[in-house]
């Protein structure tokens, strides 16, 4: 019989010391966590690539950067390395199970998806009004294509985070329930 105030060097576990086991996560939790975390890091890195390119091209054409006809990219680059930020902090939040890292990332994913729908929209009537081609079919095809392809993604997350598992989990490890 092993002292427990000695320590176990003989291989054998004391129950005493032995670490309670943690449930493992669904996979589709931790895979739209991670989605997350990545698009938040892509999203800070392009932000702060595109700043950096916006300084450098108007500093090599000499003009000041606010007669570009891209000035209003200086406004919406700043929200998306906050969006970017708030993504990563939402799938770690996520992942710890909290409930307010799954609504945040259901929101996301929410708007992601009327965006890439709208983007849609806008693409497939611009080309359609605007040229009289088959190379606007193929844009066409393309932007639908295009579509589907991050689309299909999206309903997957917005799938598993309104799943009533991932609801159940996030309720019961996460923050505490509100008060009604």
């Amino acid at each position: 019989m092993h002292d427990p105030a000695l320590p176990n060097i003989s291989g054998e576990m004391n129950m005493r010391d032995a670490q309670p086991t943690q449930q493992a996560k669904p996979t589709s939790l931790v895979v739209v966590g991670w989605v997350w975390i990545v698009l938040g890091g892509m999203a800070i890195l392009t932000c702060a690539f595109a700043m950096i390119g916006m300084g450098l091209g108007a500093y090599v054409e000499g003009l000041p950067i606010t007669t570009s006809p891209f000035i209003w990219f200086l406004f919406a680059y700043p929200i998306q390395g906050a969006m970017g930020v708030w993504a990563i902090l939402s799938g770690r939040a996520f992942h710890q199970l909290r409930r307010w890292g799954r609504t945040s990332l259901e929101v996301m994913t929410w708007i992601l998806l009327a965006w890439v729908v709208l983007f849609t929209i806008i693409w497939c009537v611009l080309h359609i009004y605007f040229y009289d081609s088959l190379m606007s079919l193929f844009l066409i095809g393309f932007g639908i294509v295009n579509a589907a392809i991050w689309a299909i993604p999206l309903i997957l997350m917005l799938r598993t985070l309104r799943s009533p598992l991932i609801r159940e989990l996030c309720c019961r490890t996460g923050d505490p329930a509100p008060s009604s």
